[in-house]
């Protein structure tokens, strides 16, 4: 059975382009999910470049 998420967001007006903000859904499998929380489980992580912080993208100890 598909996972549900739904936002809450009650509709709203921007104020810049005045358009309307609206609740949605998305549905991703249960399979789908767990084969990715393995997947991101099992990444092997390079070794950070020392002294570079974020200039050279989100440092690991960020993440």
């Amino acid at each position: 059975m598909p996972k549900k998420v739904t936002s809450q967001a009650k509709s709203q007006t921007t104020a810049s382009n005045n358009e309307t903000i609206k609740p949605f859904r998305v549905e991703i499998p249960q399979a789908d999910l767990d084969d990715l929380s393995l997947r991101l489980a099992h990444t092997r992580w390079p070794d950070e470049l020392p002294g570079v912080g974020w200039s050279r993208g989100v440092p690991l100890a960020y993440l």
